[in-house]
């Protein structure tokens, strides 16, 4: 498990291995969507995984980014994160 300088972020080292392959994204990159003040964010509905994952998409100053994580007590716990798709994007610029 990682924790980002201000221990305010954690991730499993191994699922970020996984999502910097299948996506091309660092969870230390996507947790600049975080610092977004327009980000906008939602319950994961899609499947019950046995803990509350919400989603958000935000702009990290280079791209909007579309995230899922967990809330753990103070910190956001990344779980996985990708460059929005079209769709989400202009939901965001909406």
């Amino acid at each position: 498990m990682l924790f980002d300088l201000f221990n305010k972020f954690e991730w499993d080292k191994t699922k970020n291995n996984i999502n910097r392959v299948k996506h091309g994204l660092d969870f230390n990159y996507a947790k600049n969507v975080f610092y977004d003040d327009y980000r906008i964010e939602f319950i994961d509905t899609r499947k019950e995984y046995g803990e509350k994952r919400l989603q958000t998409i935000g702009d990290t100053g280079q791209h909007i980014l579309f995230v899922v994580y967990t809330k753990r007590g103070r910190k956001y716990r990344l779980i996985s994160a990708r460059i929005a798709n079209k769709k989400e994007k202009e939901f965001y610029y909406d």
